[in-house]
């Protein structure tokens, strides 16, 4: 099959003959782990996406600690790091001329190796990415638009067009990874109610002729609205993010430098001097979770299983752990028997929602929060928050919540006890000698731990006997154990 690219190259690609065992449906970071992932595990994967090519605009900044981890695991980090830029310190603005610093490799991250926010733009994420899925031989299929979906108890059949020439792809599993408006969402009828925000914003990534802090951002909590100014890793650009609280003619005038100025000189007393705008973009936060995530063989992902406001930078790095929650498990599906299985894949619900939940949650306050469409409300917080954030426990949250790092999963079978251990993140020197899709028992001066593919701590417990005593009473995990062997 052939398609031109807008740079007028035409490209002649081959479709896999064989069925794949895993369909993904876009190839953003989220479509792009789950395939990289899968091929990793030695499955079949196709990933499709509608367009002809990947956008270049910057989207998300923030590649957060767990993120990385994550990454680590599949080969990519040193990578990421040497595309990125550490972010160092948050400088607040408020009212009447308060000011506040939060510097935020003083923050209590734990032990994880990536203390600290990192700036990447999103399509540097993908490119690295797409470049270690060609390693693994598998190439993103551009101009792929999934038509329609059939599903059956052993496999799904989508219906596919490139250039108005269809084809159908038959696959034992498919991932919806296909953002906000998901295609496969909409195929398996899973429930996606959005909560409108009526928070308007500005994006604009511009050139600076202001002399800043090349790793620091610039916070403002103005009474005029919300202003937030991110360095990016190209010197002098700068993302710049501003609420509009008053549905001003600001919401639909051009994007231009003079606004720009305007608005950073009201809001954080900065002479920005704007110029060569590269990317702009207006949006009104809207929230929801997809009910559900998984409908037999097919599963949503990242932008299609939940949207939510930009703040603090979780949509890509979500996307990221669902995928990394998922994969494995897929893989492991088809060494059990169907029962096992299906307890196995409803896992990725019962594990991912709730953590979801909490996210979505905890974003729409805090948006809610630096949006208050009252002026006095914004001064109030505008006079507090700047130098209350630096010393009280909020700063956790600016850590290790937003890092990903305290993530936990209690819900569903395959984490056994309440313990401070199970269900929650191992030891980053631990998952270090994990190789992909394997478990692993992991013995130090707490006990005996058996350890998940996803670095999570399924068991744990003083002696080996008294975790094989646990094991044998849930019969997901004892049926796993019969088919793998962990690693030591």
């Amino acid at each position: 099959m052939t398609f031109v690219r807008p740079a007028h190259i035409l490209l002649i690609m081959t479709a896999p003959t064989q069925s794949p065992d895993v369909l993904v449906v876009g190839a953003g970071p989220t479509g792009l782990t789950a395939a990289l992932a899968a091929a990793q595990l030695g499955l079949r994967v196709r990933i499709i996406d509608q367009r002809l090519e990947r956008a270049r605009y910057s989207k998300a900044l923030v590649t957060h600690a767990r993120t990385m981890e994550i990454f680590e695991s599949l080969g990519i980090a040193d990578d990421v790091l040497a595309a990125a830029s550490q972010l160092e310190a948050l400088n607040l603005r408020g009212s009447f001329g308060v000011h506040g610093r939060i510097v935020l490799d003083k923050l209590d991250w734990g032990d994880t190796a990536y203390p600290h926010w990192l700036i990447i733009p999103q399509y540097e994420v993908e490119n690295l990415l797409e470049k270690a899925l060609t390693r693994q031989q598998v190439a993103v299929e551009w101009g792929t638009e999934l038509t329609g979906l059939q599903r059956s108890a052993s496999s799904v059949t989508a219906a596919v067009s490139t250039q108005d020439q269809p084809q159908t792809i038959t696959a034992s599993w498919i991932v919806g990874a296909d953002g906000g408006h998901s295609t496969v969402r909409a195929n398996i009828e899973s429930k996606f109610k959005r909560a409108e925000s009526q928070a308007p914003f500005i994006l604009a990534d511009a050139y600076t002729t202001a002399h800043l802090p090349d790793r620091e951002a610039q916070v403002s909590l103005a009474p005029e609205g919300f202003l937030l100014l991110i360095p990016l890793p190209t010197h002098g650009l700068w993302r710049i993010v501003a609420h509009l609280p008053y549905q001003s003619e600001d919401w639909a005038e051009p994007i231009t430098p003079e606004l720009l100025d305007g608005l950073i000189a009201s809001r954080a007393r900065i002479h920005f001097g704007a110029h060569e705008i590269a990317w702009t973009s207006r949006f009104s936060p809207s929230y929801g979770i997809a009910s559900p995530l998984r409908s037999g063989r097919a599963f949503l992902a990242g932008d299609a299983a939940h949207v939510h406001s930009p703040v603090g930078g979780q949509g890509m790095n979500f996307g990221v752990h669902d995928a990394h929650n998922l994969i494995w498990k897929l893989a492991l599906a088809n060494k059990l028997q169907p029962k096992q299985a299906a307890r196995l894949l409803d896992s990725y619900e019962a594990e991912r929602r709730p953590v979801i939940e909490r996210m979505v949650a905890r974003v729409q306050r805090i948006t809610t929060l630096v949006t208050d469409s009252r002026r006095a409300g914004r001064r109030v917080l505008g006079t507090a928050a700047p130098t209350l954030l630096p010393h009280t426990g909020a700063r956790q949250i600016l850590g290790q919540t937003m890092a990903g790092l305290n993530i936990a999963y209690q819900h569903g079978p395959l984490v056994l006890g309440r313990d401070k251990l199970s269900g929650k993140r191992a030891a980053s020197n631990i998952s270090k000698h994990q190789s992909p899709g394997t478990w692993y028992w992991h013995t130090d001066n707490h006990g005996i731990q058996l350890i998940r593919p996803d670095g999570v701590v399924a068991v744990s417990g003083a002696t080996r006997r008294e975790v094989d005593t646990r094991i044998r009473r849930n019969s997901l995990l004892k049926a796993i154990l019969d088919v793998v062997e962990p690693t030591r």
